[in-house]
């Protein structure tokens, strides 16, 4: 026991050594974004209220970039020992467990990255006592002076949904720290990672809106897919407890992935050979329809544009298993059985996709509504 003590301190302290220049940055980046702007307009808070609402409630672009970078760069910082053959054997030779290990690791990263937003939720509360100019119409606002902004509970709630949103990139980053084998593609696949479910979901609505014929996506399951997101959406406490659960299970899938490496497989592409044929086969996916989509809208006429798509769709694909596969395998030389397996999963699953898209095997288009369910029609395609 005193072993792990003794080893957890030194750990805290290689992290802190590696991590507190991120921290910074963080941290004054946030304040340029959020603090300064009001400190400017202290005594004309009108100017700067519509700004300072968005930010307090994480709902600010350039926050959100922020959160986004920050836990990215923080798990490639804290797990870089793993992309490297000398560093993995060393570490692995210390007297600690590797779930205790990730565990630590995991702890101590994240709380380096609260310590920059707590302080900047704190920092909000001195600013209650900003001015409104004299005779200022502030009807057109929600809060009629900073008092009532920049508040106790709008400062936690503040420093709640920024831990919710670094804290479920940072767990899908260090997901993406144990599949990947070199530090380049644990950045790729951590910036993939935190958005493919996004993109996937979206180009799917896009995909069925444009090939039957009464569909309409309203994307309204978009935002449940990334609190970066879901947080321009208003978002309920139920939502966000959700995405502490996914959290917790993406933190538990991560410590099973990291007891399973083998560490001779330090400096491949990728650690787990089945994860890397998923990641092939979801990576060409993306690229093959949106470039199957691109060709399509580019023909006129609606009947016409079926056939270029599955054929550029197929073409694509084509061209993107054997890059991403190659990526896979760090090789050109993939002409051969792990190939034509990821090919063959490939093919089951674009024909599942053709087949409820263009085929129409759901029979979407065909179906009529009960009436109780239907809120508006539309007709289109009448002339004269």
């Amino acid at each position: 026991m005193r072993s792990v003590n003794s080893y957890s301190n030194a750990l805290r302290k290689e992290l802190f050594r590696k991590g507190w220049l991120l921290a910074a940055i963080a941290f004054i980046t946030y304040f340029l974004i959020d603090i300064l702007p009001v400190l400017m307009n202290y005594h004309s808070a009108e100017n700067i209220m519509p700004y300072s609402d968005s930010n307090m409630f994480g709902a600010s672009f350039l926050s959100t970039l922020v959160d986004i970078a920050m836990p990215v760069v923080m798990s490639v910082v804290c797990f870089d020992y793993l992309h490297d053959k000398a560093s993995v054997t060393v570490t692995h030779a210390r007297p600690i467990t590797r779930p205790q290990l990730f565990n630590l690791t995991a702890l101590y990263g994240y709380v380096m990255m609260m310590i920059p937003v707590i302080l900047i939720g704190l920092l909000f509360l001195p600013l209650a006592g900003a001015q409104v100019s004299p005779g200022a119409d502030m009807s057109e606002y929600d809060y009629q002076s900073a008092a009532e902004l920049f508040t106790v509970k709008n400062s936690v709630t503040f420093i709640g949904h920024s831990a919710v949103i670094i804290g479920f990139i940072f767990a899908m980053s260090n997901l993406a720290a144990v599949i990947a084998g070199r530090r380049a593609i644990h950045v790729l696949l951590a910036l993939f990672i935190n958005g493919a479910p996004i993109a996937i979901a979206g180009l799917l609505e896009i995909t069925l809106e444009w090939a039957l014929y009464g569909y309409q996506s309203g994307f309204e399951l978009l935002p449940r897919l990334h609190p970066a997101v879901y947080i321009y959406s208003g978002g309920t406490l139920s939502g966000w407890i959700v995405f502490l659960v996914v959290i917790a299970a993406v933190h538990a899938l991560s410590i099973l992935l990291y007891r399973k490496i083998k560490l001779e497989r330090t400096g491949d592409a990728c650690f787990f050979p089945a994860i890397a044929t998923l990641l092939c086969i979801l990576l060409t996916f993306l690229f093959s329809v949106t470039l199957g989509l691109v060709f399509a809208e580019l023909l006129n006429g609606p009947a016409a544009q079926e056939a270029p798509f599955i054929i550029f769709t197929l073409l694509a694909s084509v061209v993107g298993l054997i890059i991403t596969r190659m990526i896979a395998d760090s090789t050109v030389h993939v002409f051969g059985p792990r190939l034509l397996k990821t090919a063959g999963i490939y093919a089951v699953c674009i024909a599942v996709f053709f087949a409820v898209t263009i085929v129409d095997v759901t029979g979407y288009e065909t179906r009529i509504p009960d009436v109780s369910q239907i809120k508006s029609v539309q007709v289109t395609g009448i002339a004269g």
